[in-house]
């Protein structure tokens, strides 16, 4: 399985406290995507200029050359870059980070193991990413452990992958974290890159094996997501489907951070959480059709 983190005790990722296992890879490029770099199945090296002290031990150790000293700044050519790590392990001001790691379910669950049996009455496991429906064979060795063990399992998903994914993890996940962000066709393709009847279509399946074990989530993004339509028809789904829980997910205001870090650019300007007066407009629109609402912070 290939991951790039590991959070041992959260109150914000499913049912309880959770150890919150981040797979990396995605099939979507959400626009307002806070963690680009889980998007690619092999992680980039990130590269954080503002701690670099242009020590040049970097220069020293790379044997692509992909670092450069111009005029006192060191300069990260990262189309070079083959991710031998030489770089990272030597960089001693954190300006360099991979953070990729690769291991089979087994050694995970024993990795995390004794966390949770200590979060077993509490809480549990949640696979999220990245897009762990992408590592579903993987993802269902280590659910089925944590079942044998009397672990809560959950999983956080897009829903934009093969059908037969969701077949195949089905039986081991007692709670799945689902992403609605924008329920008009053509605004859902240009602002992720996914197809909404795939989303609905494996929505729809593990509604009809579950209604209860569905959370709703959906980001909240001025202009993106939260227009009243959009909220509306969220809001029509669920009651369709018999689901009754929904968390927002206000916009993290530091997602140029990681941007910046792959050497991408990131219009800050474009994306920000909407006022309090259109949060309420939308709690009050949940609350009037009976769904549970919770604000994620």
């Amino acid at each position: 399985m290939k991951y790039f983190d590991i959070v041992w005790s959260s109150n914000k990722d499913g049912p309880g406290k959770r150890v919150v296992l981040f797979l990396q890879g995605c099939p979507l490029n959400c626009v307002w995507c806070h963690s680009p770099h889980s998007q690619p199945m092999e992680a980039p090296v990130l590269y954080f200029r503002e701690y670099c002290v242009n020590c040049g031990r970097c220069r020293t150790v790379c044997q692509q050359c992909c670092f450069v000293n111009n005029q006192g700044k060191n300069i990260f050519n990262r189309s070079a870059c083959v991710r031998r790590g030489e770089c990272v392990l030597n960089c001693s001001h954190g300006a360099l980070a991979y953070n990729l790691r690769e291991s089979t379910p087994e050694e995970i669950f024993e990795k995390i193991k004794m966390e949770l049996k200590l979060l077993k009455n509490i809480g549990g496991l949640t696979l999220t990413g990245g897009e762990p429906m992408l590592q579903y064979s993987d993802a269902r060795e280590l659910l089925r452990l944590c079942k044998e063990m009397g672990v809560h399992t959950a999983v956080e998903t897009s829903g934009a992958v093969n059908p037969e994914y969701f077949k195949e993890l089905i039986y081991y996940v007692d709670c799945w974290l689902f992403g609605l962000k924008q329920t008009d066709v053509d605004k859902c393709f240009t602002m992720t890159g996914a197809d909404l009847n795939l989303i609905r279509r494996n929505l729809n399946y593990i509604a009809s094996n579950g209604q209860d074990k569905i959370i709703i989530r959906t980001p909240m993004i001025e202009g993106f997501t939260d227009d009243i339509d959009n909220i509306q028809r969220i809001s029509e789904i669920m009651l369709s489907l018999g689901l009754k829980e929904i968390e927002l997910l206000p916009y993290n205001p530091n997602t140029a951070h990681y941007y910046l870090a792959m050497g991408k650019d990131f219009d800050e300007q474009k994306f920000k959480l909407p006022s309090q007066n259109r949060l309420q407009e939308i709690m009050k629109i949940f609350e009037e059709k009976g769904i549970n609402k919770k604000i994620i912070e």
